[in-house]
């Protein structure tokens, strides 16, 4: 993980990543995408990277065609727009990257977490999934219910999303899913990029062929 914030002293690709977390009230989506935010294992800052906004910036290297490519990554905190029914379709729009997130010490988080999953395929109908990956927030490991995990992992293992057992207060865990999420996305950017200029060389090909020849006398 890279800086502090989205100011970057490193040459930026021009694309824009955006990545959000969903769950329900309470499941701690803001606390970890100020972890994200922050970086490191250090105690988290007084500072709310999120106040009066709704996403902030972040400068990372995102692994593409076997390099580490930096790019700018806008993170979007959902909180509280759960309750005024504000989570619609403008805001999954061209979202890159989605960390679904349940509390361990709430049966009823991970059993919700269907609702987003339903969201997410519904509004990602008709246009590219995005890169998922699921943190379980484990923040008090005493109550962890092991049995509630275990079913969790299996059941996102045979989804082919990867469960990350993560503290964000501490920053256990947090980095090393983010970096998994970050490398599917750039997976899903290799092959967009590799799609692209599949269509470009075929247009410039059917250009070449439709071209009149002349034909000399």
């Amino acid at each position: 993980m890279a800086t502090v914030n989205g100011m970057c002293n490193k040459q930026v690709e021009s694309t824009l990543v955006q990545i959000t977390a969903l769950g329900d009230i309470g499941s701690g989506k803001s606390t970890i995408l100020k972890r994200i935010w922050q970086g490191g294992l250090e105690p988290l800052s007084d500072k709310n990277p999120f106040e009066h906004r709704d996403s902030v910036h972040k400068c990372v290297p995102i692994p593409i065609e076997g390099k580490q490519v930096w790019m700018n990554v806008e993170l979007y905190d959902s909180s509280g727009m759960e309750s005024n029914g504000l989570l619609t379709s403008s805001f999954y729009r061209k979202k890159d990257g989605v960390i679904l997130v349940w509390n361990c010490l709430e049966s009823s988080s991970l059993e919700n977490l269907v609702k987003w999953e339903e969201d997410l395929r519904h509004y990602y109908l008709d246009s590219g999934y995005p890169a998922i990956v699921l943190f379980a927030n484990n923040y008090d490991k005493s109550t962890l219910n092991e049995r509630l995990y275990s079913e969790c992992v299996a059941r996102y293992m045979a989804r082919n999303i990867v469960c990350f057992n993560v503290n964000p207060v501490s920053g256990e865990g947090v980095r090393e899913g983010f970096d998994q999420l970050l490398k599917l996305i750039g997976n899903k950017l290799t092959q967009s990029f590799a799609s692209h200029q599949s269509k470009k060389n075929g247009m410039t090909e059917s250009i070449q062929l439709n071209k009149p020849s002349i034909v000399s006398e």
